[in-house]
């Protein structure tokens, strides 16, 4: 579990003490790479996914790339890096008797949903998905436009609900 960091272009550098060599003998070896970072990952290991609060989305959007048989006679490494995450993204127009000033400080749940998972540096994979609770989808002020970053999902019965701050309805 080395840190990493994008600089510009196709390039990441490497943060102090954190260099990545080839083994000597020629042997493969695989690349595995997720972001955001995080340090307390043992190598191979599980990550905690928790999308219970959604400020920061940048945390939040997983990203998760394995390219394999690499060794040092060809030594650049491609990462093409996937979205493990699933986004929601809503436009939102006031309409039957709703005025654009009813719609400031909207407020956008995802109820029903779970929040939490585990995350699988080795193959990208999410398991233990049994955290169903509401989430407070981060809305814009004017209340326009709401997004979100949640666990991917096939199936289930989840519901919207929009409380308008004026009214409370």
């Amino acid at each position: 579990n080395k840190a990493y960091t994008y600089t510009s272009g196709s390039s990441f550098s490497k943060s102090a003490g954190n260099t990545i060599y080839y083994p000597g003998d020629g042997s493969q070896v695989d690349f595995i790479a997720y972001h955001p970072y995080n340090s307390s990952v043992a190598s191979l290991g599980m990550l905690t996914i928790d999308v219970s609060d959604q400020s920061d989305q940048n945390a939040l959007d997983l990203l998760f790339a394995k390219t394999t048989g690499k060794d040092k006679n060809v030594p650049n490494v491609n990462l093409g890096f996937e979205h493990s995450m699933s986004r929601i993204t809503m436009t939102i127009a006031p309409g039957n008797g709703l005025t654009p000033a009813d719609l400031q400080n909207l407020k956008v749940e995802l109820r029903g949903m779970n929040t939490r998972a585990q995350f699988s540096t080795a193959n990208g994979s999410l398991s233990n998905q049994n955290t169903p609770a509401t989430i407070t989808i981060k809305t814009s002020a004017n209340g326009t436009s709401s997004e979100g970053i949640i666990l991917p999902a096939a199936g289930g019965t989840y519901s919207f609900v929009f409380t308008l701050d004026v009214t409370g309805d």
